[in-house]
């Protein structure tokens, strides 16, 4: 009986130590410290998109519609055709600007001569002193006249560059009641509106009390 309870307590001590050897290892586990830390609340609030930038295209000149490159709605890039106008006039009032440009060089260099040919002839006592005066005289009223062809000329051309409205920024077009065909000068007021989407901005209301929570 005795060897019995022995044999039964060394079979036992074998199954534990047999459980102890093939139980599984211990799983790590990672420790955080826990601190307090500011948390911004978050608020759904209704709010609108609003364009930053919105320009409105006016004629800066009178003329008629004989091209219209866009539709309403559409998305254009800076730079691109919006309108254009008939140019007929404007260049003719280029053409004669330049033709009395030219005329008024060749009075100058007619008077720069007989200005420097009377100065040669002062030396020999040929002519008198107010004759070279009265040339020299000359001679300033023309170049003067030539300054103002080349700004007649200028002004000209920048009357001929408004028959071409362009795009001044990127963005969409609105709707347009102008067509090929319509007369528009600068009193016809807004022939369309570009709304620039990028960047935009967005408004919403918030009262006080809201704000300050």
């Amino acid at each position: 009986m005795i060897k019995t309870f022995r044999f039964a307590l060394l079979a036992c001590g074998l199954v534990g130590g047999a459980l102890t050897a093939t139980a599984a290892p211990a799983v790590p586990v990672r420790v955080a410290t826990v601190e307090l830390a500011p948390h911004a609340e978050e608020r759904a609030i209704p709010g609108r998109v609003e364009a930053i930038r919105a320009v409105d295209i006016r004629a800066r000149t009178e003329g008629v519609i004989v091209q219209r490159h866009f539709q309403d709605g559409q998305y254009v890039t800076e730079g691109d055709l919006l309108f254009t106008l008939d140019d007929a006039q404007p260049r003719a009032a280029l053409a004669l600007a330049q033709a009395e440009l030219k005329s008024a060089e060749a009075s100058l260099r007619q008077s720069q001569q007989l200005l420097t040919r009377y100065e040669r002839l002062i030396n020999n006592h040929s002519i008198s002193r107010n004759d070279v005066d009265t040339a020299r005289m000359q001679r300033d009223v023309a170049a003067a006249a030539v300054q103002q062809a080349k700004a007649r000329v200028e002004a000209q051309r920048i009357v001929l560059s408004y028959t071409r409205i362009a795009a001044p920024v990127t963005g969409r077009v609105g709707h347009s009641a102008f067509h090929v065909g319509t007369l528009v000068n600068p009193s016809s007021g807004v022939l369309v509106d570009i709304v620039q989407l990028d960047p935009v901005r967005v408004s919403f209301a918030l009262d006080e009390a809201a704000f300050f929570q």
